[in-house]
């Protein structure tokens, strides 16, 4: 008898480990990257409030995709989304809104549930699932990069006066079985943190990645034609977001099913002021005026003569190198 159950204990430690073994081996193959296979978006979402004490793990496992950009093939774009019904319950979420409580309860419709809570994940709009297990998301991540997507373009992201100026392109939506497909188009800004000092996280320095600043419907896709959606769209930027810290993301997503066909994500551009030199105009006799030029793009001008200009140039990482004249003049 004793033999008999001695057995059965080895048995079971010795599945136990194979067990163990399998999913460690999957889960590192989900880690990597297979050089013959293209990156994928894989839309992560998560529903989260600072007042709910079960919330700050899920919170720091969206950060940590966030942070690490690839899962395997998959490219994530993380959305934090804080939910507003946790607000009357001792604190209230400083980057809560009505509109991602009425995103979550859309969710629920699709899936079936009865109810909402947080932490929830949503990934693709397909799985849902408690937001701070890191098994289940790595496993929905490896699933939805298997699927055909959409082509998604974002371009002319460019920041001036509080506005981005973007242009959206959709091409070749992959589901055959789609017949109405929304577009839309969120801000998300990172390196957020709130010092709590009421309710369940009393005490904490909570922080967050990707919170969404806001979201908007800006059209619709038509599944039947190659080019589905293109258009132009303008969005505000708060001057209490820190430029520096913002994504613009688009995406596609069944109106039905609530599933997202395809994404992309962009940092916009700022328009800064930047010194250029230009002593060596002293060394020719010009007079008037004159354009810079960078390659062939007009940034600024400069009057003959003078020692420097300030012009305008769109670009976020500046190292000139004067002595090879990167600026032109004329």
């Amino acid at each position: 008898m004793k033999f008999i159950i001695l057995s059965a204990v080895f048995l079971g430690v010795a599945v136990g480990s194979l067990i163990f073994v399998l999913r460690h081996a999957q889960s590192t193959k989900a880690d990597q990257t297979d050089p013959n296979k293209p990156l994928r978006p894989v839309v992560v979402e998560l529903f989260t409030s600072e007042g709910c004490s079960s919330c700050p793990p899920a919170d720091a496992l969206l950060a940590k995709l966030d942070g690490q950009q690839h899962l395997g093939n998959a490219e994530i774009i993380a959305l934090e989304e804080h939910v507003d019904y946790w607000d009357q319950l001792g604190w209230r979420d400083p980057f809560s809104a009505a509109q991602w409580t009425e995103r979550q309860q859309d969710y629920a419709s699709s899936f079936g549930n009865e109810g909402i809570y947080t932490p929830q994940m949503v990934v693709d709009g397909r799985t849902e699932f408690v937001g701070s297990s890191q098994s289940r998301a790595r496993s929905a991540i490896a699933e939805a990069v298997q699927l055909p997507k959409a082509e998604v373009a974002l371009s002319n992201l460019e920041a001036a006066g509080g506005q981005v100026r973007v242009k959206i392109d959709v091409k070749m939506l992959p589901s055959p079985g789609t017949r109405e497909a929304q577009v839309w188009l969120a801000v998300t800004e990172s390196g957020l943190h709130s010092n709590v000092k009421r309710g369940e996280n009393a005490g904490e320095d909570l922080h967050h990645a990707a919170v969404v600043r806001s979201l908007r419907k800006v059209g619709d896709a038509k599944a039947s034609q190659e080019t589905a959606y293109s258009g132009e769209q303008e969005m505000r930027l708060d001057s209490v977001w820190k430029q520096e810290n913002v994504r613009v993301v688009a995406f596609v997503q069944d109106a039905k099913s609530r599933h997202i066909l395809g994404a992309v994500f962009k940092e916009p551009q700022s328009r800064r002021k930047v010194k250029v030199p230009c002593q060596f105009l002293r060394r020719v006799p010009l007079r008037g005026t004159f354009p810079i030029r960078f390659s062939t793009m007009k940034v600024g001008s400069v009057r003959a003569g003078e020692s420097s200009s300030t012009c305008h140039w769109g670009c976020c990482f500046m190292a000139w190198n004067w002595s090879q004249f990167l600026f032109s003049i004329g």
